[in-house]
């Protein structure tokens, strides 16, 4: 098991340094992109959200979070219909 995961390396070594750059700051990325379903997740199961404001101050911070609440928002077509 150790010599596949040295040898999938290995193929790697010798690169030039900003590779290796790329490489760690994409990965750091992409540990970003998980904060958001724990913070949903904080946000309702402990400090008692609903999940409509949960997911407005994940995904838009608190401009989504008053988007959701404003009553003065745009309407949208489906809104001004009789």
């Amino acid at each position: 098991m150790l010599r596949k995961i040295v040898g999938a390396v290995s193929i790697y070594l010798g690169l030039p340094k900003d590779i290796y750059f790329i490489a760690f700051a994409r990965f750091l990325l992409g540990l970003g992109n998980f904060i958001i379903p724990f913070l949903v997740l904080l946000l309702t199961q402990k400090l008692g959200y609903s999940t409509t404001v949960a997911g407005g101050l994940a995904m838009g911070g608190l401009r989504g979070a008053i988007s959701i609440r404003n009553p003065y928002r745009r309407k949208t077509c489906r809104q001004l219909r009789p």
